[in-house]
C-alpha cells in the first residue's frame, strides 16, 4: 500500500470538531487492503505536515495511510482487523535523545533512593539492604540528592555502621558523585595519600586528611568502571532485556544509548538473537582522541553486524561518540566563566581539557562520525563550540552539545553556524531549585533556554538522561510545556517565557532524535511509509497539559506494527 493521507488539525485534541482539511491521494497502485486499521483517535503524529489525524492503517510493518476515521476505514476490506481508540491519544514511539540503559543494573538490583531527601532514610535502606546481601557482597544503587537533605554529603561513617563488612557503592542524583563506606575505599587503595584523578576529586576531611567516602566525578570512575564492580555476562543479559522491556512499557521504543565501548558487545549479540525491542543509536564515551582512533575499526564492524538484521528497520548502530567536557551545577563541578553565586572563587573543573576535547572532535568527524559533548556550565559550552569549530570535517549526520543548562548570549548563535544540535533535558530544568543560588539571577536569563534556542533556528532534542530524572516521556513532555516540576512548582512556571508547546516538545522526543541518527526517513512520526512505532495512552491528552497528563499511562507500545508492550488487562 502506498496512499498518502493529509489531515488538517482539529480545534481541540478530541476532534470533537470536523477536521479542516481531509483528501485522499493515491501515489502507487492500489494492492490491497490494510492489515490492521486504529480509529477515532487523538493521533499527534510528530509530521509538520499533518502534525493530527483521527486513524492511521498498518501493513507489513508500515503505516500506509494516516487521517480522518472515513477516508481511512474506506480502506478495508472483510479481513482487516479494525479496532476502535475510544479518543485515546497515539503518539509516535518515543525517542529518547540521552539515555543510559544500563544504570539498570544499580537502580533494579540495588537500594533506589530516587526522591528519598532524607540521610537518615538513605541509611535505613541501606541497613536493610545489608541483611539480604552475603557478607563481603555489593550493596549498589543510588540516587540520592545531598542538595535536597541539607545541602551536606554523607560520609563513609554513615555506612559502615549499618554495612561494614559488605562494599557499599551508591551514585548520587546525577550520576557524577559517589558515596562509599570504609570498606571500599580500602579495596581501590583509596587513602589520605591517593591523588585526585584530572577532573574529579576524592573529598577529604580538611581536618584530618582522609578520604571521607565522597567521590566526584572522574574520581567516582575508579569504582564504577572496575571489573570488581560490574556483573558478569550471564546476568548482563538479563539485565539488559528487563531494562528495555521497562523502557518499552513508557512508550519508549528508540534511544541514543551511551556508555562503555564494551556494552555494544552485549547490545549486538541481542540484537543477533532478535531479543532486543528497542531502536538504539549508541555512544561510547571515551576521554581522548585516542582513544576515539582505537574505536574505528569497532565502528565498522559493530554497523555491520547490524545491517544484516534491520528487515523491520533500524535497529542498533555505533552511531557517534560521547565526551564529558565538565561536571555539574549541584555539586558545582560545571565550569562557569565567572564564580559560582554561591562559592566566590569557584569556577568548576574541566574533565578533557579544551584541547583534549577538539582532538575528540577531530578525529572522530574525520571518520564521520558525529560528536555529543557535555557542556552544563557557560564556560564548558564556549569550549565545547570552539571544539566543534576547529574541526575541518563536517560529519553528515550534525554534531551536539548535551545539557547546556546555562550559556553565554554570544554563543547562542554559533549553534546555527556551526550546525550543532542542542540536546537538553526538561527535567532537569525543573527539578533543580539550586540552580539560580548557583548561577545569579543575570545568568539564570541564560538557564534551560529552549525558546530562545528555537526561536534562533537551532535544533532541539529532549531526552531524559536517565536516571538522572524520570525516564517517563510524559514527565519530560509536561516539564518542557509547563516548566514546573512533577509537583506542579512553582506556580506558573519557572521561566514559563522558555516553555514549548505541546506539540514541539513531541517532535523533540521523536522526529527530531529519528533525524539525529538519520533514521527520519524511517520513524521518528506517524508518516506513511514509515515503520509504525507508536503508542497508544489509556485516555486522551487534554490541552493544555497540566499535572492530569502525568496521570495518563501506555495501555501498548508497538515497533514495526508489533506490540513489544501491552498493558495486563488489554
Amino acid at each position: 500500500m502506498v496512499l498518502q493521507f493529509c489531515s488538517g488539525r482539529g480545534k481541540s485534541a478530541r476532534f470533537t470538531l470536523p477536521l479542516l482539511v481531509s483528501a485522499l491521494f493515491q501515489v502507487g497502485q492500489l494492492q490491497a487492503a490494510p492489515d490492521r486499521i486504529w480509529y477515532n483517535g487523538d493521533v499527534h503524529t510528530s509530521d509538520r505536515s499533518s502534525p493530527a489525524a483521527q486513524a492511521f492503517a498498518i501493513e507489513d510493518g508500515k503505516f500506509v495511510a494516516v487521517g480522518s476515521n472515513n477516508d481511512v476505514r474506506a480502506l478495508a476490506d472483510e479481513d482487516t482487523v479494525q479496532m476502535d481508540l475510544n479518543g485515546k491519544t497515539v503518539l509516535p514511539g518515543i525517542i529518547d535523545g540521552h539515555f543510559h540503559l544500563f544504570s539498570w543494573y544499580e537502580i533494579s538490583r540495588g537500594v533506589d533512593m530516587t526522591g528519598v531527601n532524607d540521610v537518615g532514610t538513605w541509611v535505613e535502606q541501606v541497613k536493610q539492604k545489608a541483611k539480604e546481601t552475603p557478607a563481603g557482597g555489593w550493596i549498589i544503587g543510588g540516587g540520592w540528592d545531598h542538595n535536597a537533605a541539607g545541602g551536606v554529603f554523607p560520609t563513609a561513617s554513615q555506612l559502615d555502621e549499618v554495612a561494614p563488612d559488605h562494599l557499599v557503592a551508591l551514585g548520587d542524583i546525577d550520576h557524577h558523585t559517589m558515596w562509599v563506606n570504609s570498606k571500599v575505599l580500602k579495596k581501590f587503595n583509596i587513602t589520605a595519600d591517593t591523588p585526585s584523578p584530572f577532573g574529579g576529586e576524592i573529598v577529604k576531611d580538611p581536618a584530618t586528611g582522609e578520604p571521607t567516602g565522597i567521590l566526584k566525578e572522574t574520581a567516582a570512575f575508579i569504582v564504577w568502571q572496575s571489573d570488581a564492580f560490574l556483573p558478569k555476562k550471564p546476568e548482563r543479559k538479563q539485565i539488559w532485556k528487563d531494562a528495555i522491556a521497562y523502557m518499552n512499557s513508557l512508550g519508549i521504543t528508540g534511544m541514543h544509548n551511551m556508555g562503555e565501548a564494551w556494552q555494544m558487545d552485549d547490545l549486538i549479540e541481542l540484537v543477533e538473537s532478535d531479543e532486543m525491542p528497542m531502536r538504539m543509536w549508541y555512544a561510547p564515551m571515551v576521554h581522548s582522541g585516542k582513544e576515539v582512533k582505537e574505536l574505528l575499526p569497532a565502528y565498522k564492524s559493530i554497523n555491520a553486524r547490524a545491517a544484516k538484521h534491520a528487515d523491520k528497520g533500524p535497529n542498533f548502530a555505533f552511531g557517534y561518540i560521547k565526551g564529558v567536557t565538565d561536571g555539574v551545577l549541584s555539586s558545582r563541578t560545571a565550569v562557569l566563566e565567572e564564580e559560582y553565586s554561591d562559592a566566590p572563587g569557584e569556577h568548576g573543573k574541566f574533565f578533557i581539557e579544551p584541547s583534549e576535547a577538539k582532538n575528540i572532535v577531530r578525529v572522530a568527524n574525520a571518520a564521520n562520525i558525529p560528536v555529543a559533548l557535555h557542556a552544563v556550565g557557560d564556560e564548558a559550552v564556549h569550549e565545547a563550540l570552539d571544539a566543534f569549530a576547529a574541526s575541518t570535517r563536517k560529519p553528515d549526520l550534525p554534531n551536539r552539545l548535551e545539557h547546556i543548562e546555562v550559556m553565554l548570549p554570544e554563543d547562542l548563535p554559533r549553534f546555527q553556524q556551526l550546525n550543532v544540535v542542542a540536546s537538553m533535558q526538561p527535567q532537569h530544568a525543573v527539578s533543580s531549585p539550586y540552580v539560580p543560588q548557583r548561577i545569579g539571577s543575570e545568568r539564570e536569563e541564560w538557564a534551560y533556554s529552549w525558546r530562545k534556542i528555537l526561536n534562533s533556528g537551532v535544533r532541539l532534542a529532549l531526552s531524559s538522561d536517565w536516571p538522572t530524572s524520570s525516564a517517563n516521556p510524559l514527565a519530560q513532555l509536561h516539564g518542557a510545556v509547563t516548566r514546573q516540576s512533577l509537583a506542579g512548582e512553582p506556580e506558573g512556571g519557572w521561566h514559563i517565557d522558555q516553555a514549548l508547546t505541546f506539540d514541539e516538545a513531541l517532535y523533540a522526543m521523536t522526529e527530531q532524535s529519528a533525524e539525529l541518527s538519520g533514521w527520519q526517513q524511517e520513524i521518528g512520526s506517524i508518516s506513511t511509509g514509515k515503520w509504525a512505532d507508536f503508542v497508544i495512552l489509556d485516555r486522551p491528552i487534554v490541552l493544555p497539559v497540566d499535572l492530569k497528563l502525568l496521570e495518563a499511562n501506555v495501555e501498548a507500545t508497538f515497533i514495526a506494527g508489533d506490540a513489544v508492550y501491552q498493558k495486563a488487562d488489554q
